[in-house]
């Protein structure tokens, strides 16, 4: 579903209920045509349709659309990625196709430390689907994989921020992708595999 507006109840009422007549198609469909599913039922349906994003948090950086066309490896970078955009997101303004991927297939980039860490709040750490990133970006970098490995960051991040008495916002994230590298991740601090 597009063009639902997750801060506006009106709008997901309305795109839930889209979905539901989509889903009973689909089912009328299956059980039509599709040889083994003629005695299939619908068991549940979920109460509301997921909302992917809603609001975009700003932080020291927001990781764009251009740095995954480019690969780019930030020094501070955090987790290698090579996603491709989800098919789900479709935007004409995205010089892609499934044919045309956003990455030149075996490259990847890298996911910023200082996308984890808000402009404006002192000593809160952003990991996962809400760190600070374009909505066509957001496309590659919602994977879980992803998230784990931010999350690790941002509990690096933190412990070292304790340690050293200072605002997350003071961090070195090049500090950061040397503790993550020497816990065992690949690829990122802005060095190829």
């Amino acid at each position: 579903m597009t063009g639902i507006d997750g801060t506006d109840s009106d709008s997901v009422l309305k795109g839930t209920n889209e979905a539901r007549g989509r889903v009973l198609q689909l089912a009328r469909f299956c059980t039509e045509v599709l040889p083994g599913f003629e005695n299939s039922r619908i068991a549940s349906i979920g109460p509301s349709v997921g909302i992917r994003e809603t609001r975009r948090l700003e932080g020291m950086y927001q990781l764009t659309y251009t740095d995954i066309a480019k690969a780019t490896k930030f020094e501070d970078g955090i987790v290698a990625c090579d996603n491709p955009l989800d098919e789900v997101f479709r935007d004409e303004d995205i010089p892609h196709s499934s044919h045309e991927p956003a990455l030149v297939r075996g490259q990847y980039y890298t996911i910023p430390f200082r996308a984890l860490v808000p402009r404006h709040v002192d000593n809160l750490l952003f990991a996962g689907r809400n760190l600070s990133v374009d909505d066509k970006a957001f496309a590659s970098v919602r994977g879980m994989p992803q998230c784990m490995l931010m999350g690790q960051a941002a509990g690096v991040g933190a412990a070292l921020a304790v340690r050293d008495g200072c605002a997350v916002q003071g961090l070195d994230g090049g500090l950061i992708a040397d503790r993550l590298i020497s816990q065992g991740v690949r690829g990122i601090g802005g060095v190829s595999l």
